[in-house]
């Protein structure tokens, strides 16, 4: 495997990159070929064979990765098939177009260091528009396709490393009318609508600073969107939604687990739920709630399957429980004797039927509400903050929400932004109103 310097500033490291010479005959179009996750086109030219690289699943991969991966293909021998690899970066250069990125490949498993030629450069020895598709129209079978002179290909858009293929597969074997259905196809809809608005910015862009000239040849143009779309950024998932999600996530199938590990990927989890550690030894509301857990058996549903990968934990190391009141998912955690730490999938809102606020609480970072009787730990509400800072903030939007005062968020944070980080501070429903001026 190989490695070598980043260039600095933007500028060439290597000015003796084969690419930087001036173009002469012109290249010779010989195909492109599959390397893993790579269409790999070539041209014979002055200079040797060039490889010109196209990820089909990352924006810019390093270019240590794209040469190991040419190295494994040839046994470590790459330098007997090309004499120069260069690919495109998301990042614009100067000229207005994006960066390409090369190296120069030498006897004996040298590599050089990364250079930056411009497209003009590379065009001249190559003979031909050098062909550039956006990350998200980067369709397999479209690029090995490509030849010079073919016009541009029209790509349905997709999020570059995001197969939506287990959307589809659960959505398909839904009957008309199906929450968990419509949620995937919601979220199927959202990432064509994403990865299209992407392509069509960026490609407007490049067209309104000339296109590349003779330079660079735009490969791939999005398919339009035919049908009602979505929004590119939704304001929140929808009451429908979250039922949908909901179904999905206590479904102990193969098709449910995948589909809910890639709305994970989108999103972080936003339209699903979030994963918290509590420790019931520290935390005397955490040792309340506890107590109601019970033990679980059997095929684990898709948010336990989402729980064990967050704490990369393998079942012998762990108990699975679950919280009655909700069906989350909780296991405890065996990292050594008398460990009682707990991991919990904390849905994306209490049941219906919890009952009335009776009191909060904020301890060791993890917001809880009490209703009902009981303690649940706190949902992330719609619009809150993702991050693990946000815990705060989350709970006094869920407090203000509840109470039917959504707009005291900001004196409900700083009541919980005045517990101590160690310490477990419980507020009664009489205090939390009196924050709020009710």
């Amino acid at each position: 495997m190989v490695s070598f310097p980043e260039p600095r500033g933007g500028l060439p490291v290597a000015p003796e990159g084969l690419l930087l010479r001036p173009g002469g005959r012109g290249g010779v179009f010989r195909g492109g070929e599959l390397v893993g996750r790579l269409v790999v086109l070539r041209w014979h030219t002055d200079v040797g064979t060039v490889a010109l690289t196209v990820a089909l699943d990352e924006v810019n991969p390093p270019m240590a990765a794209v040469v190991n991966a040419l190295y494994r293909r040839h046994e470590g021998r790459p330098e007997q098939r090309y004499a120069a690899v260069v690919t495109a970066r998301s990042s614009w250069g100067a000229d207005g177009l994006p960066e390409l990125d090369a190296v120069d490949l030498h006897p004996g498993g040298e590599v050089s260091a990364r250079y930056r030629p411009t497209w003009r450069q590379v065009a001249g020895l190559l003979g031909c528009a050098v062909p550039w598709w956006h990350p998200a129209l980067r369709d397999a079978g479209a690029v090995a396709a490509w030849a010079p002179g073919a016009g541009p290909a029209v790509v349905a858009a997709a999020e570059p490393g995001l197969d939506p293929a287990p959307l589809a597969v659960l959505a398909a074997g839904e009957p008309a009318g199906s929450l968990a259905g419509g949620a995937c196809l919601a979220l199927l809809r959202q990432l064509r609508a994403r990865a299209d608005a992407w392509a069509r910015q960026d490609v407007a862009a490049l067209e309104e600073r000339g296109g590349g000239g003779r330079d660079l040849q735009v490969a791939a143009l999005p398919a339009p969107l035919r049908g009602e779309g979505a929004p590119a950024e939704p304001a929140g998932p929808a009451e429908e939604s979250l039922r949908g999600w909901e179904e999905v996530l206590g479904r102990p199938d193969v098709a449910a687990h995948r589909a809910a590990a890639l709305a994970w990927a989108w999103d972080g989890g936003r339209a699903l739920g979030t994963v918290v550690r509590v420790d019931p030894r520290v935390c005397a509301v955490a040792a309340e709630w506890a107590a109601l857990l019970v033990p679980v058996s059997g095929a684990g549903s898709a948010a336990q399957a989402r729980l064990a990968q967050a704490y990369a934990v393998r079942g012998e190391q762990v108990q699975a429980l679950r919280d009655p009141g909700t069906s989350w998912p909780v296991l405890r955690l065996r990292g050594g004797p008398g460990d009682e730490r707990l991991g919990v999938w904390v849905g994306r809102r209490l049941p219906a039927d919890a009952g009335e606020l009776e009191a909060a609480a904020w301890s060791h970072g993890v917001g809880w509400v009490r209703a009902g009787g009981r303690w649940w730990p706190a949902p992330r509400p719609a619009g809150a903050g993702a991050s693990r800072g946000a815990g705060g903030r989350n709970l006094a939007l869920l407090v203000g929400e509840l109470l039917g005062a959504a707009g005291s968020a900001a004196a409900l944070e700083d009541l919980v932004g005045r517990a101590g980080a160690g310490a477990t501070a419980v507020w009664r429903r009489a205090e939390l109103l009196a924050a709020t001026g009710g």
